[in-house]
């Protein structure tokens, strides 16, 4: 979530809360779990005690390793398996090695942000990292004005974990609400978004990743979905398949009215020179029944999870509620569709997959974590879900990692 998002969210917070229905929960106690045999993945999820760590079924189930939470700096934001990143969201990332189990050792390497160039940006927004898991990237724009933001790249050692600068992309005349960029399949290109406000007056920007892993800019061209006649699209959420594509939601907007309607789910194909190009139309985009906050797609780029968390509908009037998730089928390059509807009408800050079909998603608001296993032809809730995290903090954070063979 940006900076501009957290700072709506407090505005409705209590309104929303107010309105969330009960749910049944399973509560996890620390000192009693034990741990489970051949887990499919490793869920990560930060707390204000450290991070807990899971050990998902292949049914979904979870169970709290022993030894959970684990002391970690700052918030979780990705892992390559032998690594995992943190950061404080002020000016340090930091690695820690991945043992046995899962399990969180020490703290391999700490770099500090505003070291380097682009730290006339500001202080750490959002990371994330390639699908190599080469490199984290660190976006830094709190703080520093408006019309900047910079995109450094640093390298993570692949047996130390140790964290080098790379370089950095900066941007001086976007606005002040940015998404991090998503990178294609084969990590050859990256898209981020900017905005001047949520879904407004909003871009894409695109990049080349180099051998090294730091990006360039790239220069391309974009051909959107056809809107209504006069009216506009702009994006405001983006997420990538594993083939070439990406979903992106987008605001219809009437310039003449200075009004906008539901977001809409849209489809990109992705050339070999790195241009974006759609054929849907707004007659033919699904309008979800929550306003997408986040979009993640599913390894096999076959299904689409939505969340939302803003607590109201940014555009185009109100609905059952702005919060919650959803699940699509996406289809390439045709229009996306329709699948689960709403699953939970409960704020979720952070969706993640893991590669056995399991759907984990969190909410920071009300200390749940919700799975479910989800195929494009059966979606069922896991056993105990959703599960109660014990002091949350408000965090959200949540990482899934395989379980490899050295792990």
């Amino acid at each position: 979530m940006t900076h501009a998002c957290k700072t709506l969210n407090i505005a409705f917070s209590l309104a929303v809360l107010l309105a969330l229905p009960v749910f049944a929960q399973t509560s996890i106690d620390e000192q009693t779990v034990q741990t489970a045999s051949k887990p499919v993945a490793y869920v990560y999820v930060g707390t204000a005690s450290g991070a807990n760590l899971y050990y998902a079924a292949a049914d979904g189930a979870l169970t709290l390793a022993n030894g959970s939470p684990f002391s970690v700096a700052g918030t979780l934001w990705g892992s390559n398996g032998t690594h995992l990143i943190t950061m404080d969201n002020v000016s340090s990332i930091y690695s820690y090695a991945v043992g046995k189990g899962g399990v969180i050792e020490e703290q391999t390497s700490e770099i500090d942000t505003q070291d380097y160039a682009g730290a006339n940006c500001g202080e750490e927004d959002q990371a994330t990292l390639d699908h190599t898991g080469q490199n984290v990237y660190v976006l830094l724009n709190i703080g520093g004005g408006n019309e900047c933001a910079a995109y450094q790249s640093y390298n993570i050692a692949k047996t130390t974990g140790k964290l080098t600068f790379n370089d950095v992309v900066t941007h001086s005349d976007g606005g002040p609400w940015h998404v991090m960029p998503v990178f294609t399949g084969k990590d050859k290109f990256a898209y981020s978004l900017e905005a001047w406000d949520y879904g407004l007056w909003s871009r894409l920007r695109g990049y080349v990743r180099k051998s090294n892993g730091a990006l360039e800019k790239l220069s391309f061209h974009q051909s959107d979905p056809k809107p209504q006649a006069g009216w506009q699209f702009w994006p405001s959420t983006i997420t990538e398949d594993p083939r070439d594509h990406l979903a992106v939601g987008v605001v219809p907007y009437d310039p003449a009215s200075k009004t906008g309607e539901h977001i809409q789910l849209a489809s990109y194909t992705i050339d070999s020179e790195g241009n974006l190009a759609s054929s849907n139309t707004w007659e033919t985009m699904p309008t979800p029944d929550i306003s997408p906050s986040s979009l993640v797609m599913s390894p096999s780029g076959k299904l689409l999870a939505v969340a939302g968390n803003q607590g109201y509908f940014p555009w185009g009037g109100s609905g059952p509620s702005p919060d919650g998730l959803e699940v699509f089928h996406f289809n390439g390059a045709e229009p996306i569709t329709v699948y689960s509807g709403v699953l939970t009408p409960t704020e979720i800050d952070g969706i993640v997959w893991d590669n056995n079909d399991h759907l984990y998603a969190m909410s920071g608001r009300t200390n749940q974590l919700f799975v479910y296993t989800v195929t494009p032809t059966s979606l069922t809730e896991a056993p105990g879900s959703p599960y109660a995290i014990a002091s949350s903090g408000g965090l959200s954070s949540i990482l899934v990692v395989p379980v490899l063979p050295w792990m």
